[in-house]
């Protein structure tokens, strides 16, 4: 017996108003969630979020910010950017990301200077930036450039056979400017012979390995800019560094007579003992979020004291019982003689000294390696990661060094060949049996 049509309607009437009420109850999720987005992040590190440094950074920027990416149509570059440029557009919502294909309009990526694909054009107010590398860091750091609208100097000391930061020797330092240069520094060079010292507090002096011994008077001008407050950044190697004992003396850093050798770098790959593997040894900026050992090639040890307002802390040293410093031939037969000035283990490859003044800090960073850095050695370890973390101390911009990358630890999962033929009959065989005397038993089982 059929139901009245009154009846009908109004079951018909609720399956209306049902549909309706779960199409405008989506219809509110979605709003809400365009307006108000959720993103949760479970990586290691919440490596896929901004830094508490960005995130200071973005807090202090006015106005809104404009990312101008040059791409070609690479669905994998261009989704590279987005991914980076959203994790500062779920703090800010005044962000604009837009994409130029430098293809269809080479005069205008050509009126910008831009030189690669995937370079980034920020513009905040009347000031642009260029961002050539896909990193927070990078990103961070033009930010502020053109927030403050001010870019830091370093100063390469030249004139006596120093590593040069533009050029592309092996024992060079033009991968590491290159680096800087892409972090936003501007790169100058001082001739003591042709100008005086740069004025301090202007820039930071780096001292990179001179060959030859600077003359009396150059040795004095390097003296006289500390004294006058000016940031230091001392990469030296054995031979070379006693020449220059009054500075070492100035900031009370001595340098230890001999080469370091380091018997643990056979466990990291290296036959030759002279690659000292420089763990870390302070809670220092610089150093407290270094991802891997750094690797000095033929450094000096060092000894360091607060003296004349200076706060001496070593960054980085060799392990105890399988280094020492080698005053005799350095090879694989030498070994630790204590009827000598050498030195066992540890032994100090690196010192950052700081004192206060009138305004703001004083910094000085002293290495016993300059090789560290060459063009040969960069890729080595966290020898980049340590050298930009020393810059980006010594220009005192300490929260940009908390935002180098994160890696991930155990992304691979080494298996032997018998664990993946193990794997390999466990779902290939195995399973599929189990599946088919399941499937039997259930089908007897019904019989009975």
């Amino acid at each position: 017996m059929s139901r009245p049509w009154w009846q009908r309607l109004v079951a018909g009437a609720g399956g209306v108003l049902f549909v309706l009420s779960l199409l405008t109850g989506l219809g509110l999720v979605y709003h809400l969630a365009e307006r108000h987005a959720l993103h949760f992040d479970w990586t290691y590190r919440q490596r896929s979020s901004l830094s508490e440094a960005s995130q200071r950074l973005l807090q202090q920027i006015s106005g809104p910010i404009q990312v101008l990416a040059f791409a070609r149509e690479d669905p994998a570059l261009r989704r590279q950017i987005e991914l980076l440029v959203n994790r500062y557009r779920r703090q800010r919502a005044d962000i604009e990301l837009s994409f130029v294909n430098p293809d269809l309009q080479p005069d205008l990526a050509r009126d910008l200077g831009v030189r690669s694909d995937g370079e980034l054009l920020v513009t905040l107010g009347q000031r642009q930036e260029r961002v050539a590398t896909l990193s927070e860091q990078a990103l961070s750091n033009a930010l502020r450039r053109a927030a403050s609208g001010e870019r830091r100097t370093l100063v390469f000391v030249v004139g006596h056979g120093e590593r040069s930061a533009r050029g592309d020797g092996n024992f060079d330092l033009g991968r590491f400017g290159e680096q800087l240069a892409q972090q936003g520094y501007r790169i100058e060079q001082w001739d003591p012979a042709e100008v005086g010292p740069p004025a301090p507090g202007s820039a930071v002096l780096v001292l990179a390995d001179p060959r030859t011994p600077p003359l009396p008077g150059t040795v004095e001008d390097l003296v006289a800019y500390l004294d006058q407050g000016g940031n230091l950044l001392w990469l030296g190697e054995p031979p070379g560094m006693a020449a220059l004992s009054p500075l070492g003396e100035s900031l009370g850093v001595a340098i230890l007579p001999g080469v370091v050798l380091d018997r643990s770098a056979s466990v990291a790959g290296f036959d030759d003992p002279q690659f000292a593997i420089a763990r870390r040894l302070a809670d220092h900026a610089i150093t407290r979020d270094l991802q891997g050992l750094a690797v000095l090639p033929t450094s000096a040890g060092l000894d360091a004291e607060s003296i004349g307002g200076w706060q001496a802390q070593p960054l980085l040293a060799t392990v105890e019982r399988l280094s020492w410093t080698e005053t005799g031939p350095a090879d694989g037969a030498s070994s630790y003689d204590a009827a000598t000035l050498e030195r066992p283990g540890p032994i100090a490859l690196g010192v950052a000294l700081e004192r206060p003044l009138a305004e703001g800090q004083q910094r000085a960073a002293v290495t016993g390696d300059a090789d560290f850095l060459a063009n040969a050695y960069l890729g080595l370890g966290a020898n980049l990661e340590l050298g930009l973390n020393l810059v980006s101390w010594l220009s005192g911009d300490d929260d940009l060094i908390a935002i180098n990358p994160m890696p991930a630890p155990d992304t691979r999962l080494p298996l032997s060949e018998r664990a993946l033929s193990g794997i390999g009959l466990l779902f290939l065989l195995a399973v599929p049996l189990a599946l088919l005397a399941a499937g039997m038993a259930i089908w007897w089982w019904r019989r009975r």
